[in-house]
């Protein structure tokens, strides 16, 4: 049963994909804004955001500092399972060109 509803969650899955996928003549601007759209869940904003009220304040310095820590451990912890999983990116299996560069081959 596990295997058939997760092949269920992967065929609906990619079914989403496609429907939401840009088509190749999309214009500049539809694609640079979804490409920030994807890259505002990155690394690097998501350590900005967490980090800038550590120079704000006194109060927020300990919020700021256990959200670094949160968020450092939530990446560690996807990486572990990416890499466990070892999920191709929808691209790869419905042979999609991908708008953004893909950061790794592994899907999550």
């Amino acid at each position: 049963m596990t295997r058939q509803l997760l092949l269920q969650l992967g065929a609906q899955d990619r079914a989403l994909l496609v429907r939401c996928a840009l088509p190749h003549d999309a214009g500049r601007g539809l694609r640079l804004f979804w490409l920030g759209i994807t890259h505002l869940g990155g690394f690097g904003p998501s350590i900005l955001a967490a980090g800038l009220p550590w120079f704000a304040c006194c109060e927020l310095r300990e919020a700021s500092k256990l959200a670094l820590l949160a968020l450092i451990l939530s990446h560690i912890v996807v990486q572990f399972f990416k890499r466990t999983v070892s999920r191709a990116r929808p691209s790869t299996v419905d042979r999609l060109v991908s708008l953004v560069a893909d950061p790794d081959r592994f899907s999550f």
